[in-house]
């Protein structure tokens, strides 16, 4: 198996039967950019999910939302329609966050028997007490330093995945970086927008998180050089 980077997927090259080669893409379980992927192609590939683990399952979600504004004149109306666009599931590309929508006719004839599948698949591991989820980039990270953390655990699965590297040695070192860069954040006061409302004060608080990370791991310098780091 060849694995190779592009700038928007991993591609993994895996020899098939009679020494054909196919690809397998990530399409971080986003419908709409795999079905822009194989649009108009004889492509053979199918959605599926998160690996499951022998112990633990993983998965991580992006959570969408429609939001009525405080000052609107017409608040009754405003939830007349999300309440409407929400009782069709077949204008939107993702997963129905009510489950009784999965199954709906609608939303096979939309999006697909293999994605009802997988919006199926999904919904079994979000239920399933041994699934562990991974906070998502968009989505339930509390502070900069989140986004940093994550950064030596992406490194460790990259490690397994792209150079057959062992599993449990990557993870103890991203261990050992992450302990010691959330000593080192500890004292950072949280965001204060009335305290950073200029563009370069918002940078000046950021810093702080990625000096941390760069006393702690010096490699990671040249990704956080834009703002001086280290």
């Amino acid at each position: 198996m060849a694995i190779s980077r592009t700038r928007n997927s991993v591609r993994s090259r895996v020899a098939a039967a009679g020494g054909i080669e196919r690809q397998i893409y990530d399409a971080s379980l986003n419908t709409q950019a795999f079905r822009e992927q194989v649009a108009g192609r004889d492509n053979p590939y199918q959605v599926t999910t998160f690996p499951y683990g022998t112990q633990y399952n993983v998965a991580s979600y992006n959570l969408g939302a429609a939001y009525i504004s405080a000052r609107t004149p017409n608040p009754e109306a405003c939830y007349r329609w999300i309440s409407g666009v929400a009782r069709h599931p077949e204008v939107l590309s993702a997963m129905p966050v009510r489950r009784s929508y999965i199954d709906d006719p609608l939303v096979t004839a939309s999006q697909g028997t293999d994605i009802v599948e997988m919006y199926r698949a999904i919904a079994d591991a979000l239920d399933d007490p041994n699934t562990i989820i991974f906070p998502s980039p968009f989505n339930g990270i509390a502070s900069p330093g989140g986004l940093v953390i994550q950064l030596w655990l992406y490194r460790a699965f990259d490690s397994y995945v792209l150079e057959d590297g062992d599993l449990e040695t990557a993870l103890v070192d991203a261990e050992a970086f992450i302990k010691a860069y959330q000593e080192c954040i500890v004292d950072i006061p949280p965001f204060d927008p009335a305290q950073y409302q200029t563009q370069l004060q918002q940078i000046v608080y950021f810093l702080q998180y990625t000096n941390c990370a760069v006393k702690i791991d010096p490699s990671l310098s040249s990704l956080f050089s834009f703002g001086g780091g280290g």
